[in-house]
């Protein structure tokens, strides 16, 4: 009986640090993501597109916004170093949830040789007040 009550324990623990990890604030979710997101990759050198392309990729879910489930999209053009410094970045960056989806693509305009694309998604759970 007493391992079993340790073993929830941990369990409870890990749920919760992972709860942490995925709470936005109530306030301005989207003003917040964009900035940590632009931000970090304006230091590693890639390009944050403006359009709403990244967010017609992932679907409106009625249920997920009820509950609190908060997803955004981002595009990002760059070359692979600064791409993926910028996805270690994001992901240790606190506060603005988690990386949901990251898709990497040659883009069929790409300006330079070595120009990815990058459709990164991001989810996390609004905080109540």
């Amino acid at each position: 009986m007493d391992g079993a009550l340790v073993h929830l324990v941990r369990k409870e623990r890990f749920y919760k640090t992972m709860l942490i990890d995925y709470h936005l604030g109530s306030e301005d979710i989207q003003g917040k993501m964009w900035q940590a997101i632009f931000g970090i990759a304006a230091e590693k050198g890639v390009e944050v597109g403006f359009g709403q392309i990244a967010n017609s990729q992932i679907p409106v879910d009625r249920v997920a916004l009820k509950n609190g489930i908060f997803r955004q999209g981002f595009t990002i053009r760059g070359d692979y170093v600064g791409l993926v410094r910028l996805a270690d970045w994001v992901g240790k960056t606190g506060g603005i949830g988690k990386i949901s989806s990251l898709v990497i693509m040659v883009p069929k305009d790409a300006a330079k040789e070595k120009e990815l694309l990058v459709r990164l998604g991001m989810s996390g759970i609004r905080k109540s007040k």
